[in-house]
């Protein structure tokens, strides 16, 4: 929760110190608009100045400039003797994630139905994946036990331009693919 006059921020609690990772001195006096993503500035402040008690989404930013969906909902009330708002700050990650889902499933499905090309069904689900939970990078490996190596028909990866990973039998062979294979489980 922060509690702001015009703007600017007069008290918060410790879950807004631990949600935006500043310390509660550094928010104290902090223009509130400045923990949301630039493009949502003018409606943030807009927001805070009109009174609006609807809810708003926006992009917030911690102070190690990683961000994260919000939900903001403030009320005007009397702080101090002066007007002020205080608004709940929610991280709506979580949730936006869960409602993309059931679209992604769907579109999955349709572009397994619908696309009979292979490198193209694996470019539409790379794509569906990117929207649906921000995957830059993906791939589909096969395990080619014919030729002793982990085969990637599709690869695309910002940094790894790595096609194949070469004798998978051995234990010493290093690749986090390698890894989900032999232990079955997630890396995280």
């Amino acid at each position: 929760v922060l509690i702001t006059d015009k703007g600017a921020i007069l008290e918060c609690n410790q879950a807004a110190v631990d949600m935006f990772g500043h310390p509660r001195e550094k928010l104290i006096g902090m223009n509130a608009t400045e923990l949301v993503a630039e493009e949502f500035r003018g409606i943030t402040a807009a927001q805070m100045l009109s009174g609006l008690e609807t809810p708003c989404e926006v992009v917030a930013m911690r102070h190690d400039g990683s961000t994260f969906q919000a939900e903001l909902q403030g009320r005007m009330f009397t702080f101090r003797n002066r007007p002020a708002r205080a608004t709940a700050i929610r991280n709506i990650n979580e949730r936006k994630t869960a409602e993309r889902v059931p679209y992604a499933l769907y579109a999955t499905s349709t572009a397994v139905s619908t696309i009979r090309d292979l490198d193209q069904l694996y470019r539409a689900i790379h794509a569906i994946l990117h929207n649906a939970i921000g995957a830059p990078n993906f791939f589909i490996a096969i395990i080619d036990k014919e030729n002793n190596r982990l085969a990637f028909p599709y690869f695309d990866d910002q940094i790894d331009d790595d096609s194949y990973v070469l004798d998978i039998d051995n234990p010493d062979t290093k690749s986090l693919s390698l890894q989900v294979i032999r232990s079955g489980l997630p890396l995280f």
